[in-house]
C-alpha cells in the first residue's frame, strides 16, 4: 500500500479509472447525489495497491458561517474505494491521511463530510459524528438548505458542533 498526497487539479486523470469502477453508469443512476454540483478538492489523497489507485479522498479548506460566525473548516469529499478493495484497509488509509492534512492546518476548527447512511458506521469508527443541524449550500441557480446527504463532523482544533446552522458559502463537497 502506498499513500500519496496530490494537488486536486492534478489528480483527475489518475482517479478517472477508479471513479469509473466505483460509479459505472448503472450505479450513478441510483445515487441520490447524481445531480449535485460539487466543489473541487484542493488536495487529494490517493491510495495505491502496487501502482493501481484503489482509494481516494478529496480535501478542501473553506471559511463557512457557523451560526453566523466565520469559521475555517476542513472538508472531505469524493471519497471512494474500488469495490474489490473495500473492507481491506485502503479506505481507512485514505481517511487517516485526510485527517493528518486537516489536523496540520492550525486554524481549522473541525472537519465536515457528507455521506449516505450505509457509510455512517465507517466514519463513526474514524471519529466522525452526525451533525443534526442545517447545512446551507449553493447549487447552480439555487441557494438553500442542503439535504441530499447527511453531514458528519470531526473535531480538529475546536469541538465539532452537533447542531446549529452551517452556511457553506458555496458548493458542497
Amino acid at each position: 500500500m502506498r499513500v500519496e498526497e496530490k494537488e486536486g487539479a492534478d489528480s483527475g486523470a489518475i482517479i478517472a479509472p477508479l471513479a469509473a469502477a466505483v460509479y459505472p453508469p448503472d450505479v450513478i443512476e441510483t445515487i441520490v447525489w447524481k445531480n449535485v454540483t460539487f466543489a473541487q478538492p484542493a488536495r487529494r489523497i490517493i491510495v495505491y495497491d502496487d501502482d493501481d489507485p484503489v482509494s481516494t479522498a478529496g480535501i478542501l479548506f473553506r471559511t463557512v458561517l457557523l451560526n453566523g460566525v466565520p469559521t475555517l473548516i476542513g472538508g472531505v469529499g469524493s471519497v471512494m474505494t474500488r469495490p474489490s478493495a473495500q473492507r481491506t484497509g485502503f479506505g481507512r488509509a485514505a481517511m487517516l491521511a485526510t485527517h493528518e492534512i486537516i489536523d496540520r492546518e492550525p486554524h481549522c476548527s473541525f472537519g465536515l463530510l457528507f455521506c449516505e447512511p450505509n457509510n455512517f458506521e465507517f466514519y463513526r469508527r474514524l471519529g466522525w459524528s452526525l451533525f443534526d443541524g442545517a447545512i446551507l449550500a449553493e447549487q447552480p441557480g439555487w441557494n438553500g438548505e442542503y439535504t441530499v446527504t447527511q453531514p458528519m463532523v470531526r473535531q480538529v482544533t475546536h469541538p465539532a458542533p452537533i447542531e446549529g446552522i452551517i452556511d457553506l458559502q458555496g458548493l458542497p463537497w
